[in-house]
């Protein structure tokens, strides 16, 4: 971006241009969204895109780190240092359902994506975003599992990410397939990924309490 909008008056032709911007890319694809055809959907002067946004691409980049810093929020927020969600399972439902929620609103996500590759910037900050989410469940479910296998725990992370953004942006963005059975099974891999981790804290022969967590 050129710069940021302060006052109310440039703030709504910030978000007039962008909203423009999305329903154009979503509308006709990326290859048709000029600035100029932009500037006309959104009602304003070309020098007012310009302004803040010097081509399409940046504003593609603008549209593509803005959803990964959403992710990023709800993943942070739901980790359990700073959240009140007592067991693994319930943090792992409690993502996929915020992330699942974030795909299903984010307009014009499919040429974002596609645009990845394309746009070293978004590149860039697509490698530095998925570090952050693995790093984030790594420890996420190192709390809830400290004696649990911490190469098992890094796969397990890895594999969450990568299989997620899949079936998400293929059922959800695509729209490929069923996407209620996709979610689901979605859901069950992600389980089958965790029970190595839900045995270490449950080891075989353990006592139980009534909770079913093993006594001390």
């Amino acid at each position: 971006m050129r710069r940021h909008p302060s006052q109310a008056r440039a703030q709504r032709t910030y978000g007039t241009v962008l909203d423009a911007a999305v329903a154009l890319i979503e509308r006709e694809g990326i290859e048709r969204a000029t600035t100029r055809r932009i500037a006309l959907a959104a009602g304003v002067s070309i020098g007012a895109v310009y302004e803040y946004f010097p081509n399409k691409e940046s504003i593609v980049l603008h549209l593509g780190t803005n959803w990964l810093r959403r992710i990023r929020e709800i993943v942070e927020a739901l980790h359990p240092s700073r959240s009140a969600i007592p067991d693994l399972l319930g943090y792992l439902n409690r993502i996929l359902g915020e992330v699942e929620r974030l795909y299903r609103d984010q307009p014009g996500l499919l040429a974002v994506v596609r645009l990845i590759g394309a746009i070293p910037e978004l590149r860039e900050a697509e490698h530095a975003h998925d570090a952050a989410v693995i790093a984030s469940l790594t420890s996420a479910m190192r709390h809830f599992a400290p004696n649990a296998d911490p190469a098992e725990v890094q796969s397990a992370a890895n594999c969450m990410l990568i299989m997620g953004h899949g079936v998400l942006s293929a059922c959800l963005v695509a729209q490929i397939g069923d996407a209620a059975r996709l979610l689901r099974m979605l859901r069950v891999s992600i389980y089958a990924l965790v029970t190595p981790i839900l045995l270490s804290m449950h080891p075989p022969g353990a006592e139980r309490t009534a909770g079913g967590i093993p006594a001390a």
